[in-house]
């Protein structure tokens, strides 16, 4: 008895090649260039997508160089604010010592001594009052440039909101 090798057929009918397979193609090849202008589109509609995105996102960084820029600016503002006022502060504070020394050196050295205590007192006071005073100064001026930053924060959240819902 002859054995059957992988190749042969055993005459049934799903074991044949099935027919009008050379018709199939040619429906296959006419849908193709359809479906090659599709993609074509939908990689232009995508491109256009991409440049208009990259578009805004280069806007946005742009104003997150601007608000940064406006909050360092803000920032030295505020140290030159507080450095000139500390000059005035000192210069005030060496003069009413000079004023004491005058008055300590026509009143005599036992008043002097007297009024000393007293003196240290009001020079620490001042100085107290001097320090709170710049602190708030300093206080307000960062206040002011971290609120740059968070309004900037909260206009970068709400661009990046609108480019994901695709506004």
């Amino acid at each position: 008895m002859a054995s059957k090798t992988p190749n042969q057929t055993s005459g049934q009918r799903g074991d044949a090649a099935p027919k009008g397979n050379a018709k199939r193609r040619p429906a296959a090849t006419k849908a193709a260039p359809a479906t090659d202008e599709i993609v074509k589109a939908v990689r232009r509609l995508d491109a256009a997508r991409l440049r208009a995105a990259a578009v805004q996102l280069m806007a946005s960084r742009r104003g997150d160089l601007e608000a940064v820029v406006a909050a360092n600016r803000k920032s030295f503002e505020g140290i030159q604010a507080v450095v000139k006022r500390q000059t005035e502060l000192l210069k005030a504070q060496i003069g009413e010592w000079r004023s004491v020394a005058k008055v300590m050196t026509i009143a005599g050295p036992v008043q002097s001594v007297a009024q000393l205590d007293e003196l240290a007192k009001g020079a620490f006071r001042l100085s107290l009052a001097n320090v709170k005073e710049l602190a708030e100064l300093s206080a307000k001026t960062q206040a002011d440039a971290f609120e740059l930053m968070r309004s900037r924060i909260q206009q970068d959240l709400a661009e990046l909101s609108a480019l994901l819902d695709g506004e």
